[in-house]
């Protein structure tokens, strides 16, 4: 910035101000390197097939889902976990307002929910939503699609969109 003219200096040094003042906090931490708390909250199970007593041990897919997303997230530098799973059990988030509510419950700054569905005997659909709180925007949302046995299906589909959620990111 040596020789350059004092106004478009000035100019620069206001414009640079300005943008790093406009960042909110969690921008702040990210860029600093400072872990942003984060909650994964249990998944939801949607059998959309004609004999749902296919599945065994009722809630056994979303569970695996969750915990392995928090296995995983576990091992990040770039999160402090918080548990979302003690939220209601009963009645895991379907939407992103619903993760939005339990992020601020839990006072967390970013919140992962998910779904999986059963479409047919061998076919499952894994979705992930990574969300910011404070902004109420999803910084992260896929669906992939699987084939095979829930127990070997869910663990692979939940490190696949982690590693795309997070290295994305």
């Amino acid at each position: 910035m040596r020789g350059m003219n004092p106004v478009i200096r000035a100019f620069i040094l206001t414009a640079g101000l300005i943008f790093h003042v406009g960042m909110t906090p969690w921008a702040w931490a990210e860029s600093a390197g400072v872990p942003v708390t984060l909650a994964v909250l249990e998944f939801s199970l949607d059998l959309d097939i004609s004999n749902p007593g296919e599945v065994s041990h009722d809630r056994l897919p979303a569970r695996l889902a969750s915990e392995n997303l928090l296995r995983l997230a576990s091992t990040s530098k770039r999160y402090t976990l918080r548990d979302g799973s003690g939220r209601d059990a009963g009645s895991p988030c379907t939407d992103t307002d619903c993760a939005l509510r339990s992020g601020k419950d839990l006072g967390v700054q970013r919140v992962i929910w998910g779904q999986i569905t059963k479409v047919s005997a061998l076919i499952w659909f894994v979705s992930a939503h990574l969300v910011d709180v404070h902004s109420a925007t999803t910084l992260y949302a896929e669906t992939l699609q699987f084939r095979g046995n829930m127990t070997d299906v869910v663990p692979r589909l939940t490190e696949i969109l982690w590693r795309r959620m997070h290295e994305g990111k």
